[in-house]
């Protein structure tokens, strides 16, 4: 008895041809779009599939059966939490949660920036755009952050190195 495949299976239909099925890297059995006239050839096809799957160049077959206006209105649909496409959530994982030391000396302007810009709410953005919502970081780097380092004479710093000025 011949031994079990590692990957797929294949079977002989009634008409004498032969029928390839696999699963997607996606995890869903699928077939191969066509019969084979052979078990070797379906074989075959199986084991370039197989390649494809582990090269990471598999294509989902049913990936170019939807429509693109039915693809765009669920994308939009998808992308409508607030600030148009921002998502916010828990942080990826426990290093998203830390304390943040705050030098006194800048305590009294950051409160009085969280009363006269903050969203209100335990859950509103300490720092929103000029029109109240999430800052875009190309906008913000364009508009806010460059010409504030040009102006304070500093060399060019991402802004994210900041987020080690306040620890210990």
């Amino acid at each position: 008895m011949p031994g079990k495949r590692r990957f797929g299976r294949v079977r002989e239909l009634p008409s004498g041809r032969w029928q390839a099925r696999y699963k997607g890297s996606d995890g869903i059995d699928r077939p191969a779009p066509h019969t084979f006239d052979s078990k070797t050839s379906a074989e075959r096809w199986l084991t370039l599939t197989e390649a494809e799957i582990i090269q990471g160049d598999w294509i989902d077959p049913d990936a170019g059966r939807v429509l693109f206006g039915k693809y765009a209105s669920d994308w939009i649909e998808e992308r409508q939490q607030r600030g148009g496409g921002f998502a916010f959530g828990p942080p990826k994982s426990d290093a998203g949660h830390r304390t943040v030391t705050i030098p006194s000396v800048i305590t009294p302007d950051l409160a009085s920036h969280i009363v006269t810009y903050a969203e209100p709410g335990d859950d509103g953005l300490v720092f929103t755009s000029s029109g109240g919502g999430p800052l875009r970081r190309s906008n913000f780097c364009r508009r806010v952050w460059h010409p504030a380092l040009r102006a304070a004479g500093l060399p060019p710093i991402h802004f994210h190195d900041l987020r080690h000025t306040g620890t210990r």
